[in-house]
């Protein structure tokens, strides 16, 4: 299950902890951060990377306990477990510091034996891959913003161009009527003005 040691101790990387303890990788990450917002401290390799240690596996399943009691806030589940585990973390690291140092003097001078890369590797493309499903998230939210804009404009566009055809369809019926009344006018006008031609001729015609 593990994938390396430190000293005595085994560490563990982020998804065997989720597996351990039934918990989202997601959620041992939130846990991690807020520990370390108050004040704990994770093991950390050369690539800053946290390695988690099974106290601090245990702190985190005492965590997931507590935090489902009722009126606990996570805030307040995470400040009673350092504030429990306070003394028993100073007891464990004078231990740890013991065995370290005499595993070191009872090791005999040897090339040490390099740690396995695949599961740091592994690590690493857990943390991108964690990274470009949110930037894929937040693209597909603006791709749909910018079809729901398009989707506006070309509903406002199509009412704009109804409007104008109609406002064009009502100055045209305007213009005819106003174009049929003036030549009805002035048919009238030419009928009258030939009419009184008409009498003029006749009155001459008639006076001779």
């Amino acid at each position: 299950m593990s994938n390396g040691t430190k000293g005595k101790e085994r560490f563990y990387w982020t998804r065997e902890v989720a597996n351990m303890i039934g918990i989202k990788e997601g959620t041992v990450r939130k846990y991690a951060r807020l520990l370390e917002e108050n004040g704990y401290q994770f093991h950390r390799n050369e690539h800053d990377q946290r390695e988690f240690l099974e106290h601090d596996v245990t702190i985190m399943e005492q965590i997931k306990v507590i935090s489902k009691e009722q009126g606990m806030t996570l805030e307040n589940a995470i400040k009673a477990v350092i504030g429990k585990n306070q003394d028993q973390d100073q007891d464990q690291d004078q231990d740890q510091v013991q065995d370290q140092n005499q595993s070191q003097n009872l090791q005999p001078s040897s090339s040490p034996v390099k740690e396995n890369p695949v599961p740091k590797i592994y690590e690493e493309l857990s943390q991108h891959k964690e990274h470009h499903e949110r930037m894929f998230e937040l693209i597909q939210v603006l791709y749909n913003d910018n079809q729901n804009l398009k989707k506006e404009l070309a509903q406002a566009l199509n009412k704009h161009h109804q409007t104008i055809a109609k406002q064009l369809e009502a100055c045209e019926e305007r213009i005819m009527g106003s174009l049929t009344k003036w030549q009805e006018s002035n048919l009238e006008a030419a009928a009258s003005l030939a009419q009184k031609q008409n009498k003029r001729f006749f009155k001459k015609i008639l006076g001779n």
